[in-house]
């Protein structure tokens, strides 16, 4: 060891230099270094309670880092997919840059034109407030009106050949009512007739158990016509099969209430003589016969 330090003198000069270099810097800081070893059993012990209150939050974490690891496998799909639509979402945030140099002066001149609108608005609010009622009342029929347009179309959706059997075409279906009432007029009401009110929003639900009537008041206790002698044997036979029910009193008579806001208290109904819902009498009257 002598032999190999006696060979090389300078290094062995200068690791003595740089040893006495070391030494008097860590004397110089003798306070520093007597303030670390005083501090450092406190930074051991709060060290020590760090690393007890992370090891806690571990343990509590741990079930809601199990329940957000499913999560986690799911979205990173989700991630995957992002990286597809990355470079389209970079040109559009490169392609937006004139955009947003046109924004200077487009923002401010928008903003002028809706200053400037505003008295053209305020003109324009009475003629808009008209519009309320017709968009009230859409909305409130908007399922008698969605049925109106699908009634239509289904009407005509039936196709058959035509006379040459050459082409398909579409042919109008419709249901017409067949009673004593379609054959002839009568002086008074019959016992099955009833007086189609203004129906109210989703009164056509209630068609399987008979629709409500305009007014009670007009349903009457007329009988069904009988056939005069005036008719033939074989038209007899028809009107008896075809237009005679078993049931010819007709459906329940069920008053409609108020389609809208209810009338005030002292608020009359007026039924004058030429009303087109007006009372009816009572009284038979026969098929081929004339009115009384």
């Amino acid at each position: 060891m002598f032999s190999a330090l006696s060979r090389s003198p300078s290094q062995l000069q200068g690791l003595i230099r740089h040893s006495n270099a070391v030494f008097a810097a860590t004397a110089a800081q003798d306070v520093a270094l007597e303030n670390a070893v005083r501090a450092f059993p406190g930074f051991t012990v709060g060290l020590r309670q760090t690393i007890a209150r992370v090891n806690q939050f571990s343990i509590e974490a741990k079930p809601l880092i199990d329940e957000l690891r499913p999560a986690a496998v799911q979205l990173s799909p989700a991630l995957e997919e992002t990286a597809i639509a990355a470079p389209a979402l970079r040109d559009v945030l490169t392609d937006i840059g004139p955009l947003t140099s046109a924004s200077k002066a487009g923002v401010p001149a928008f903003q002028r034109f809706l200053n400037a609108s505003v008295p053209w608005l305020a003109r324009l609010t009475p003629f808009l407030g008209n519009l309320v009622p017709i968009f009230d009342y859409i909305n409130t029929y908007r399922r008698e009106l969605a049925a109106f347009f699908a009634n239509s179309t289904a009407t005509t959706q039936a196709t058959s050949l035509n006379i040459v059997s050459t082409k398909l075409l579409h042919y109008l279906r419709i249901s017409n009512p067949v009673n004593p009432e379609v054959v002839t007029s009568y002086q008074h009401r019959l016992e099955s007739n009833r007086a189609n009110p203004y129906m109210v929003p989703g009164g056509y639900q209630q068609l399987a158990k008979g629709l409500s009537v305009f007014g009670k008041y007009l349903c009457t206790s007329t009988p069904q016509p009988t056939i005069g002698p005036t008719i033939s044997a074989s038209l007899a036979a028809i009107l008896r099969a075809t237009y005679y029910t078993a049931t010819p009193e007709g459906p329940p008579c069920v008053a409609q209430g108020y389609s809208g806001r209810r009338p005030p208290r002292n608020f009359k109904l007026s039924r004058t003589s030429n009303h087109c819902h007006e009372l009816a009498g009572s009284g038979a009257q026969q098929i081929g016969s004339k009115p009384k």
